[in-house]
C-alpha cells in the first residue's frame, strides 16, 4: 500500500474524479493498442529498432495503467459515490486491464523470435489486424466516455464494436489459410500461429467488455 500512496502523490492527474480516472484508464487502453499498432508494422517492415521503441511504450503505457487501476481499485472502497455499484466498477477496470495485459503478451511474442526472412503474405493480414485492433481501441476508450454520459451513444458504440471484431476474425480465418498453404518451418509455423492468436484475443477481450458495457446499460437505464 505504501508503493500505491507514493504513486498517489508523484502523479497530480489521478487526484480529479473517479470517473475521471476510468475515462484515463481508457485513454490509456487506445494509446497502448496504438503504440502496439505502430510495433506490428515496423516488424512487419522489418524495423527492429522501430519495432523495439514502440513495444516498449505499449509495455510502458500497460504499466502505467496499472497504476491506475489500483489507484480506482483504492477508491472504489472509499467514500466516494457513482450510479453504479462496486461490483460493477471492479469488473469494468479489470476488463479494460485484461485488454492491455493482452497486447502486452503480443509484444512479448515479438521478442521471443524474429523470422529471419519475413513472410509478405503473413504480415499483411498482421498489419490489418493490428491496424484494426487500434481502431477498436479508440471505439472503446469513446465507450468508457460515452457510458457515464449517453447511454443512446454507448448503446451504438457497442454495435459498432462487434461488427468491428467480425472483421478481424475473417482477416484471422484468411491469415491461416495462407499460413497453411505456405508451410513455414516449425519454429516459424508456431510463432506466426501464436502471434496471430494473441492478437485476436485483444479484440475478443474488447467486445466481451462492450458486451459487459451492453448489460450495464440495460441494468442502470430507466427506460
Amino acid at each position: 500500500m505504501g508503493k500505491l500512496k507514493n504513486y498517489k502523490r508523484s502523479n497530480k492527474e489521478l487526484k480529479g474524479k473517479l470517473q475521471d480516472l476510468f475515462i484515463n484508464d481508457a485513454c490509456l487502453l487506445e494509446d497502448a493498442l496504438e503504440a502496439m499498432q505502430f510495433a506490428l508494422t515496423a516488424f512487419c517492415a522489418f524495423d527492429m529498432e522501430r519495432k523495439k521503441r514502440y513495444s516498449n511504450k505499449c509495455i510502458d503505457l500497460e504499466d502505467e495503467q496499472d497504476q491506475c487501476r489500483d489507484e480506482i481499485i483504492s477508491r472504489i472502497f472509499g467514500s466516494e459515490s457513482m450510479v453504479f455499484s462496486r461490483p460493477d466498477r471492479m469488473r469494468m477496470v479489470t476488463a479494460m486491464d485484461r485488454i492491455v495485459g493482452q497486447a502486452k503478451k503480443v509484444m512479448f511474442d515479438l521478442e521471443v523470435f524474429t523470422p529471419e526472412n519475413p513472410i509478405r503474405e503473413l504480415n499483411v493480414h498482421i498489419e490489418a489486424v493490428g491496424k484494426k485492433t487500434a481502431q477498436i481501441g479508440k471505439m472503446v476508450n469513446g465507450l468508457v466516455s460515452q457510458f457515464f454520459d449517453n447511454f443512446d451513444e454507448a448503446m451504438e458504440t457497442c454495435v459498432t464494436i462487434n461488427e468491428a471484431r467480425h472483421s478481424v476474425r475473417e482477416r484471422k480465418l484468411e491469415f491461416f489459410k495462407a499460413l497453411y498453404y505456405i508451410k513455414p518451418d516449425y519454429r516459424e509455423f508456431r510463432f506466426y500461429a501464436e502471434l496471430m492468436n494473441n492478437l485476436a484475443e485483444v479484440t475478443n477481450r474488447m467486445e466481451h467488455f462492450a458486451d459487459y458495457i451492453y448489460g450495464l446499460i440495460a441494468k442502470y437505464s430507466t427506460f
